[in-house]
């Protein structure tokens, strides 16, 4: 199920932009004895403050946020182009994971 919730003001003082409210709905929702695979388990989307494309590399250590020429506005297009530029070679593809909701957005509930 698909719930919108406000964010309360004392939070908004607090924590910084998407991440930052994602962050406290987690915190919320869960309880210490909550896995990842529990079914209350919350999925969260909130984009930062900064927006762009966040890329984080585990295997480096490193966390950008970038922006890109493509302008492909289908999202299976633009999640090709984005691996192809983030994978070090073909293997490595399968490590490549992308969140991108393209035109859909304009008809669905969820959309990054």
């Amino acid at each position: 199920m698909v719930k919108v919730k406000d964010v309360p003001p004392k939070v908004k003082e607090v924590l910084t932009g998407g991440r930052g409210y994602g962050l406290w709905y987690l915190w919320q929702a869960v309880k210490p004895e909550t896995r990842w695979n529990d079914p209350e388990n919350e999925l969260i989307f909130c984009t930062g403050p900064l927006s762009g494309i966040t890329f984080i590399d585990g295997n480096k250590g490193e966390v950008k946020i970038e922006t890109f020429p493509y302008q492909d506005i289908n999202s299976y297009l633009l999640v090709e182009k984005l691996t192809e530029h983030f994978a070090e070679d073909e293997q490595d593809k399968a490590n490549i994971s992308i969140v991108s909701a393209g035109q859909g957005a304009q008809n669905s509930l969820l959309g990054i």
